[in-house]
């Protein structure tokens, strides 16, 4: 690994600055590919290392940016939704909550573990699908007729999606 620091660290560190534009979130997201490459290189065969990396550390930045992105329209929509709360008079947040959890009470086992893992543990697909044993294709089954199930259960209960 100190090798492949030394040989690696600056293109790892190029190609997330040029992706996230922050020096100190490509810093960081540089030392977790390599912590991840730490884990990854054991069980996958590489022919062409250079190509890999720079695969790898695009699409890591990529999952970064995209889940700050749902953070943040979460948090627009959060607050959006809060404001309409208050001027509408609606059932409290942990109300809602409540019922989010009790909705969520009434999915599958398996949809239920997908919904957590894809929606508050922030995983991609295939995350899930390594965490579920699932294949792709049920990952993405269980998330949208859970989402699905979820949506109704709760607009049963006065809540607006």
């Amino acid at each position: 690994m100190a090798e492949l620091f030394t040989r690696y660290v600056e293109l790892i560190y190029g190609v997330c600055l040029k992706y996230l534009k922050n020096r100190e979130e490509a810093q960081d997201q540089t030392m977790q590919i390599f912590d991840k490459l730490r884990s990854v290189l054991h069980n996958v065969t590489i022919n062409d290392f250079k190509p890999y990396l720079y695969t790898l550390v695009r699409n890591e930045c990529l999952m970064l940016l995209r889940k700050k992105k749902t953070q943040e329209n979460s948090a627009q929509r959060f607050m959006e939704w809060e404001a309409q709360t208050h001027l509408f008079e609606e059932p409290s947040l942990e109300a809602n909550l409540e019922r989010l959890a009790q909705c969520i009470a009434r999915l599958t086992a398996e949809q239920r573990a997908c919904v957590e893992l894809f929606y508050l543990k922030k995983l991609c697909y295939a995350q899930v699908g390594q965490n579920t044993g699932f294949t792709l294709l049920q990952v993405k089954s269980y998330i949208q007729n859970g989402k699905r199930k979820l949506k109704n259960c709760m607009e049963q209960h006065g809540v607006p999606s």
